[in-house]
């Protein structure tokens, strides 16, 4: 699983992007699969049969995970996270806007991957932006199972206008 898709990258812009992975679907199919088998094989009235599909659907949209894009503008001089997930769509009937960060590139000071214990799989990984604050903030909020080669990543948006000397490799 990819940790984020360049959906562009000039000299002036670079655009990131990550959708919900197959894990994350498989878990929603899963659950609202065991609804609708609770639904169809129970012999209650329809309104538990109701509850029962519609209660797990709404587990499974929980365990979702969100849809998140950032953009590095150089011309803006800007850095834009926004991020999503459908269970807050739904639940504000698209009434609220994407959740999102602007900060400008100047109060950006570096890039690292930070490795963060995830409980039964092993360790995950995050690509942090720090700030010149002292703040620091993860380009998407769930970290990613597998080697430490998210560190690329890191790299590339040094290379978009940040300085390199913070990027673990």
């Amino acid at each position: 699983m990819a940790y984020m898709v360049v959906l562009q990258q000039t000299k002036s812009t670079l655009h990131l992007k990550r959708s919900p992975g197959v894990r994350s679907w498989s878990v929603l199919v899963g659950i609202g699969s065991v609804g609708l088998a609770a639904g169809y094989y129970s012999t209650d009235t329809w309104g538990w049969k109701l509850f029962y599909i519609l209660g797990c659907l709404f587990v499974a949209i929980q365990n979702m995970e969100d849809w998140e894009e950032v953009i590095f503008d150089k011309n803006k001089g800007t850095a834009i996270l926004k991020n999503f997930n459908l269970y807050t769509k739904i639940l504000t009937l698209w009434s609220m806007s994407n959740d999102q960060v602007v900060a400008q590139l100047q109060h950006i000071k570096g890039v690292k991957v930070e490795e963060e214990r995830v409980r039964y799989l092993g360790t995950g990984h995050l690509v942090i932006l720090r700030f010149a604050t002292g703040f620091s903030h993860p380009l998407t909020q769930s970290a990613v199972l597998g080697g430490r080669r998210y560190s690329v990543l890191g790299e590339g948006v040094c290379a978009g206008g940040m300085r390199k000397r913070d990027t673990l490799s």
